[in-house]
């Protein structure tokens, strides 16, 4: 399983905490990780599988375009770590 590093700033970071929290099928350990950091910190420094970027990205609803951009750059973020980890820049992605 690959796993890998991904930095959200603090607004973005609580975002994420307040539509897991909503969403109350998140795995609880996965709570927990994200909970921890220090929210004070204007950048948020996150360990992640591979596994649990799905399971985040999962977690947001499907995207719309009145969505607040905040959000938008969320997802984009989340959406591009997972790509990073499933293709490595040495590696070529498909097409």
């Amino acid at each position: 399983m690959q796993r890998g590093i991904i930095q959200l700033n603090n607004t973005r970071m609580q975002l994420l905490l307040q539509i897991l929290k909503q969403n109350q099928s998140v795995d609880q350990l996965l709570m927990n990780k994200l909970s921890s950091n220090h929210h004070d910190q204007p950048q948020v420094t996150l360990e992640l599988s591979e596994d649990e970027a799905e399971t985040l990205i999962d977690s947001l609803e499907m995207p719309r375009p009145s969505d607040d951009q905040q959000l938008v750059t969320l997802r984009r973020s989340l959406q591009e770590f997972l790509t990073k980890l499933r293709f490595p820049a040495d590696k070529a992605v498909p097409q």
